[in-house]
């Protein structure tokens, strides 16, 4: 951990704080910040004090490896980094127990021991609709956020009205998700699709105009992602959507970032699709989800087979997920997932003010560190939180100054 005593320091962290805020990672920042009130009183008492995760992190490779993983003063590292992936949270660990010892039923028979798990999948199906404000049959699960976005750039390509002479058109943004980028870089050195990638400005933002200047009458799909996972800029996928909705192109977003994070409606966002991914919001790694809207690809020429039909995606067999993707449902990373749905949609709508609890708490620690003054001006009061560290009251507050 760098001493803060240095200018060179102080700006180190500024960076630090400036990439995690956004990513949209105030919380794990938050609960770092709140433990160092506790630091200098268990240090007289001789009883190092837990950092949160990276804390918890660091105890588990101690414990492996037998070694102090410290930074030579005694002090753990703290994990920051949630854009790439998230503890996973406490009530997420409770909702999979069950299926690891007394529910191991295939939710695909029809047998007594079906039953529990066909009605946990159903429950996580809804949990995830509810948070993303759609119905739950336009869900599917899949393993991870790489399935849902080849997935639906390949159900976009099935659904093409672009004539056979032509090669379907898809845009995209320069800063996109490997997933995404990797996938139309094979199609298109295949032959089968052309892709034009419109530019991002200085705070790494799509501009409406450029993608509406790309589409072209052979474009069967737009996807451009929700909030970056580098920089944790927002693109205006709203008027995007818009955009595509009056242009009749389908449109896909990456939202494997802001999911869980900030409050995502496919409805208001006008998209045709969209990327869900666990693991970015407390549940384990290895399930995600994709939104398809209930008609879209039927307004482009093809629905959304029917059960035992052909499949929509890449995986054929069995008819699971309605026909549009086969093979047995992981019950045990569902019922994570909905679990981790229902702990978000609760509490997704404080994650503004957790950000803005966030920057004050950098810029106040760097002002301290630097004996300059600092004004605070989220203009809510404060509390520890067990969520993340801290939780603020509905009721604002006028702005108090501080030195």
């Amino acid at each position: 951990m760098p001493d803060m005593s240095s200018t060179d320091s102080k700006q180190s962290w500024l960076s630090i704080g400036t990439a995690v805020l956004g990513g949209t990672m105030a919380g794990a920042f938050l609960q770092w910040a709140h433990s160092q009130r506790h630091r200098s009183s268990n240090a007289e008492c001789g009883k190092p004090r837990s950092c949160g995760v990276g804390s918890e992190l660091s105890t588990l490779h101690d414990a492996k490896n037998n070694t102090n993983n410290s930074d030579g003063r005694g002090r753990k590292p703290i994990y920051l980094d949630w854009n790439a992936t998230t503890p996973i949270f406490a009530e997420v660990t409770d909702a999979m127990m069950p299926y690891t010892k007394e529910f191991f039923g295939n939710p695909s028979s029809k047998s007594y021991f079906s039953k529990p798990c066909q009605m946990t999948v159903q429950q996580a199906r809804d949990n995830v609709a509810t948070m993303v404000g759609c119905n739950p049959s336009e869900i599917i699960f899949t393993s991870c956020g790489t399935e849902s976005d080849n997935t639906a750039i390949h159900l976009a390509l099935k659904a093409c009205t672009a004539s056979s002479e032509n090669v379907p058109h898809i845009v995209t943004s320069a800063t996109e998700h490997p997933a995404i980028e990797e996938c139309l870089l094979e199609l298109s050195l295949q032959g089968r699709v052309t892709v034009t990638r419109v530019p991002v400005d200085g705070s790494g933002v799509v501009s409406v105009d450029d993608v509406r200047a790309a589409i072209t009458t052979d474009t069967v799909l737009v996807t451009i992602m929700h909030s970056n996972n580098e920089v944790g800029s927002i693109n205006p996928i709203a008027a995007i959507g818009a955009l595509c909705a009056a242009q009749h192109v389908l449109f896909h977003t990456d939202a494997a970032q802001s999911c869980g994070k900030v409050p995502v409606d496919v409805a208001q966002l006008r998209v045709d699709m969209a990327t869900i991914v666990g693991h970015k919001f407390g549940a384990p790694k290895g399930v995600a989800a994709l939104y398809v809207r209930d008609g879209c690809l039927a307004e482009h020429g093809r629905k959304l087979p029917s059960l035992y039909g052909t499949s929509g995606g890449f995986l054929m067999g069995g008819g699971q997920e309605s026909g549009r993707r086969a093979g047995t449902e992981n019950v045990l990373l569902i019922a994570a997932l909905g679990a981790a749905c229902k702990v978000r949609s609760a509490h997704c709508c404080r994650n503004g003010i957790y950000s803005l609890c966030f920057l004050e708490t950098v810029a106040r620690f760097i002002c301290v560190s630097s004996n300059r003054t600092h004004v605070l001006r989220t203009g809510k009061n404060c509390r520890t939180d067990t969520l993340c560290g801290y939780t603020c009251n509905d009721q604002s507050e006028s702005p108090a100054e501080s030195t």
